[in-house]
């Protein structure tokens, strides 16, 4: 019993470490300006009808409410994965917005730079300093998607 309990503490305070490196090393990066995100997305409307389907996903432009805009992956009915479109490991500009969805994947185009991002927001062939996209928080709520940071 004593091995279960130390076996399950180790567990929960080595989670604990971990979500706390991850949320300083995405609120220090230096390519994205903090922003507060209060969001919500009517998924009735027909440009947004096809979120409410698992495996759908849509890019949504909008520089007021988020930094470059967000994506937006449905994986089913309740749970959404949103991330920050603006580039993680770049300054804010014409290198930060993703150019395309290919096999899964966010890539980015920086001069000759080729860069990818997979769906859990990692960085394809990227290093342990590199920073993973932005991942904002969803929630769904009748036809309500509620995106915050």
């Amino acid at each position: 019993m004593r091995r279960i309990f130390l076996l399950l503490s180790s567990c929960f305070i080595f989670g604990l470490y971990s979500c706390e490196s991850d949320s300083v090393q995405r609120d220090n990066n230096p390519f994205l300006r903090s922003k507060r995100v209060n969001f919500n997305l009517n998924l009735s409307l027909p440009q947004f009808a096809n979120l409410t389907f698992p495996g759908n996903n849509v890019f949504i432009r909008n520089e007021n409410a988020f930094i470059q805009g967000v994506y937006i992956f449905t994986a089913n009915a309740i749970d959404y994965t949103v991330f920050e479109l603006a580039e993680p490991n770049h300054p804010e500009g014409s290198c930060s917005i993703p150019v395309e969805l290919t096999n899964g994947r966010l890539e980015y185009t920086c001069g000759d730079e080729q860069t990818s991002y997979d769906l859990l927001g990692t960085k394809v062939d990227g290093t342990a300093e590199d920073f993973p996209l932005r991942r904002y928080s969803a929630m769904r709520n009748g036809n309500t998607l509620s995106i915050t940071f």
